[in-house]
């Protein structure tokens, strides 16, 4: 009886064999529980780098498209480049009261406020009456080319009055000024179109702080391209590959070509009809064992205008 007790005592415990097995069986099933969580791990990871690659080509656009529509197609650009392009860009909107070649003088609209904190002037342009699809710019280059106040009389006093700075526009008015030099009367007819304007320059360059290309955005005034105290920069968007760039849509004598970008700007900048962004954006990291950051690119193209006079 007692030997029966004894080997029945002796049966309850595991045998060595038995925990082996089962520290087997353990560490199968938790490598790979370990192995699924890692891999959804790196698939979260890669799926986030992804969206913000995405994001990053993305946020650029809105930004983009509103500077570059704005832009004549005839002396509106001033520069092009496969990594840069400098614009001229309606700031204020107006209309002509009195033209000499001394001096002109604007009823402009009362813009946004929002809009002009951060504004710069670089001149001001008014429609030609002998071509309603030319601008006459006159740049703010010198000293000797000024804005002051302008007299209210020179607009009211006109069998058809020119008041424009009486449209409101978030609770302010508008303003009657005047610029020098002027433009000619013979060129310019009273109630015709006017704007101010900056130059707007996007530029793919280094950014160190990011340590890859970057999209920067420079608004300068009597300054042109993107030096001097009138400028003022900023990093859009980024990072971005060696592939981001600016292609340009090109008016030529054939309708067919116009329908397709080209990576090369023309030597005449008033043959450019429109601008084709191509935004690679690259992750800011790369996850595992990949070769290199998540990429995601956005191709969007603006043109300025719809109909074209050559």
């Amino acid at each position: 009886m007692t030997r029966r007790r004894t080997a029945r005592r002796a049966r309850s415990a595991f045998t060595m064999v038995e925990i082996l097995v089962a520290l087997t069986i353990f560490t199968v099933i938790g490598t790979a529980l370990v192995k699924m969580l890692l891999i959804q791990s790196t698939s979260f990871k890669r799926d986030v780098t992804s969206r913000r690659a995405r994001s990053g080509s993305r946020g650029s656009v809105n930004l983009l498209i509103s500077d570059l529509r704005m832009a004549q197609d005839t002396l509106g650009v001033d520069l092009a480049n496969d990594s840069t392009v400098v614009v001229k860009v309606p700031v204020v909107f107006g209309m002509v009261c009195e033209a000499s070649g001394s001096a002109t003088t604007l009823a402009m609209v009362r813009a946004d406020s929002f809009a002009m904190a951060d504004a710069k002037y670089g001149g001001y342009a008014v429609r030609s009456s002998s071509s309603p699809f030319h601008y006459t710019f006159v740049p703010r280059a010198t000293a000797s080319n000024a804005m002051t106040s302008g007299n209210s009389s020179k607009c009211t006093g006109l069998g058809n009055p020119v008041r424009a700075d009486t449209v409101t526009l978030g609770g302010s008015t508008g303003a009657i000024q005047q610029f020098t030099p002027g433009t000619s009367s013979s060129n310019t007819a009273v109630g015709q179109p006017a704007f101010l304007w900056q130059y707007i320059t996007y530029r793919f360059r280094y950014d160190p702080t990011m340590k890859a290309r970057a999209l920067w955005r420079v608004a300068c005034g009597a300054d042109t391209i993107s030096t001097g105290s009138q400028c003022t920069r900023e990093v859009v968007m980024g990072p971005f590959s060696k592939s981001a760039r600016f292609n340009y849509f090109v008016n030529t004598s054939t309708a067919q070509s116009q329908d397709s970008s080209v990576k090369t700007a023309p030597s005449n900048l008033n043959r450019i009809r429109g601008v084709e962004i191509v935004l690679a954006a690259i992750s800011p990291d790369t996850v595992g064992s990949s070769r290199g950051p998540a990429s995601a690119t956005t191709t969007t193209a603006v043109f300025f205008k719809n109909v074209r006079n050559p």
